[in-house]
């Protein structure tokens, strides 16, 4: 692994063999095994001859020295967090959903996270920042997650950015894991828990988004889901609203297949029926023009690359 000291090094190196064009750093081949002979060994895995081949190069055959250098950084970093996941983890290549909410609990401690309680953080922050974990790297529901899925996945980049206690406001409200969108998410779950019972009905959930959302279709998330007594729990809510807000991503579309093709294992002219029904009269009763509900099935079979209107299936 590199230290921090170790980067310094490898920038001040490569400053020194390469050449500033059009203000950039570049360098050729020659120049890039002139630094590798500079430094100590612990660096040489990174200067074979393969990896030159693969950068881009300009027309002189040099290669950008903040390119390399990047990839450099992401290397180190990508084997940095192997091995601090796998100290965490008791099977060999895998995280328990416990271990998982163990390696969280550690590093929230240092991420800033302004505005939220220590007890909201042990109770609730923490079940926020693991069901991302578990909906999108778990979606078979084993209770594990895999060490390299975890480290080829976007959502460890995500979370590890808070890490960066300068993190401008902008990006702070798009991740999920920071302070502002956990308790976003947590407020609006408490909005819609009326009754303040710790569970949301179908009649509570439904007014998600300002009421976005049909009666059957809550109805089918409700039976397609784990529920106490008729009634959803919070990390339910986080499931849900995981799924509805990334709509275009794989393992949302299963979530929510399963609430439209009614256990069936497809969706049929018939099911699709239902629901652009009910959204008919979603737009009449908001004085909005409904849409001829033979044109949208038209455009659903077709994006779907359906001959007939028999089935759409999830693959």
């Amino acid at each position: 692994l590199l230290s921090s000291e170790d980067l310094d090094v490898l920038w001040e190196t490569l400053c020194q063999v390469s050449i500033l064009q059009d203000n950039q750093r570049r360098m050729n081949y020659e120049q890039y095994r002139k630094a590798s002979a500079k430094l100590p060994e612990r660096f040489q895995v990174f200067f074979s001859p393969s990896l030159f081949l693969q950068m881009h190069k300009d027309t002189l055959g040099t290669v950008s020295v903040l390119q390399f250098f990047n990839y450099v950084l992401r290397k180190a970093a990508g084997w940095q967090a192997r091995l601090e996941l796998s100290s965490y983890a008791t099977a060999s290549g895998h995280l328990s959903e416990q271990e998982l909410q163990d390696f969280i609990k550690d590093n929230a401690d240092h991420f800033n996270l302004q505005g939220m309680s220590s007890s909201f953080q042990s109770k609730f922050y923490v079940c926020i920042c693991l069901r991302k974990f578990m909906f999108f790297l778990d979606p078979s529901r084993k209770g594990k997650v895999s060490i390299l899925s975890l480290l080829n996945s976007r959502i460890l980049n995500e979370f590890c950015e808070l890490r960066d206690q300068n993190l401008p406001e902008n990006v702070l409200r798009n991740n999920w894991f920071s302070s502002f969108s956990a308790l976003r998410t947590y407020g609006h779950f408490l909005n819609l828990d009326l009754n303040r019972n710790g569970m949301l009905s179908q009649d509570e959930l439904i007014k998600y988004k300002n009421d976005s959302f049909t009666q059957l279709f809550v109805e089918r998330i409700f039976q397609t889901t784990q529920t106490y007594d008729g009634e959803m729990d919070f990390t339910g809510f986080l499931d849900f609203v995981l799924a509805v807000e990334n709509p275009s991503l794989p393992e949302s579309i299963a979530y929510l297949f399963k609430a439209f093709d009614f256990g069936l294992g497809f969706m049929n002219e018939y099911v699709l029926r239902l629901f652009l029904n009910e959204i008919m009269i979603r737009l009449k009763e908001n004085n909005l023009e409904p849409v001829p509900i033979e044109d949208v099935l038209y455009e659903i079979f077709d994006m779907a690359g359906v001959a007939n209107r028999d089935k759409i299936t999830l693959k």
